[in-house]
């Protein structure tokens, strides 16, 4: 079932054009390494910027190829629907999980970029699991709330469904992935039989359990948190390139 060019824009339309902000950032490192000179390490904050600029055009390849089999379902027999359904969420699956890894590498851009000692961020650790993204938009929020790059933040942490991305991406890896309603029955990692107030044991047969979401809700929900991430990266790129700006480093073209 091929999409018609109509439904090719609007499906456009939906995605933030990242992969424009990718190719400001294909910098000549190694010369750009030679005129800051060897204690600087802005030439590698702007590999972990390249490399969250290309993980982000990954992004929007995956929620491109999301929604062209989401738009499909319309009108789809229930054979092709089944098959539409799971690529969809496979597809939606990936952009979540890469959206992950593009705020890591953003959050190591604003480490290098701005000189932060390792040990300034041990404090700002919850615990083993915690992101270095979620670590680096504690300390900046508290040890650096004037920069520009710390309110980005903050708008993209306050963004829920960037929040129910990222447990979403976590449940996904570190526990059962979570149910979507519209793949059929399916269960939960959980007894089958439950302990009665008598002391007894009862098992009910029925169809799955509940599940966690439909894919409409996690289509708009990666989506949105996608879009989000796309402003910030914007605004990270501007931070660094005007700073390459102002030492004569580059000449947009």
């Amino acid at each position: 079932m091929e999409l018609s060019p109509t439904q090719i824009s609007e499906i456009e339309a939906k995605l933030p054009k990242v992969c424009f902000i990718q190719r400001k950032l294909l910098l000549p490192i190694d010369l750009l390494a030679i005129k800051l000179g060897p204690k600087s390490k802005i030439d590698i904050s702007l590999v972990n910027l390249r490399d969250a600029s290309e993980v982000a055009c990954e992004v929007e390849y995956a929620l491109y190829e999301a929604l062209s089999y989401y738009v499909r379902l319309n009108g789809s027999d229930e054979q092709d629907r089944n098959l539409f359904v799971q690529r969809s969420k496979f597809y939606i699956d990936d952009a979540a999980l890469r959206l992950y890894a593009a705020a890591e590498h953003i959050a190591n851009f604003i480490q290098n970029f701005w000189a932060i000692e390792s040990s300034k961020l041990e404090q700002y650790k919850k615990d083993n699991r915690t992101s270095f993204a979620s670590t680096i938009g504690t300390f900046l929020i508290s040890e650096m709330p004037y920069l520009e790059i710390t309110q980005a933040i903050k708008d993209l942490a306050s963004e829920p469904n960037w929040q129910k991305t990222i447990l979403y991406r976590n449940r996904w890896v570190h526990e059962q992935p979570p149910l979507l309603k519209e793949m059929g029955m399916a269960y939960k990692r959980k007894p089958r039989w439950k302990k009665t107030h008598d002391g007894n044991y009862a098992l009910g047969i029925g169809l799955g359990d509940t599940a966690d979401y439909t894919l409409d809700e996690l289509v708009e929900m990666v989506l949105s948190a996608y879009s989000k991430f796309a402003i910030l990266l914007e605004k990270t790129a501007d931070i660094a390139l005007d700073f390459l700006r102002g030492k004569n480093l580059y000449n947009e073209k």
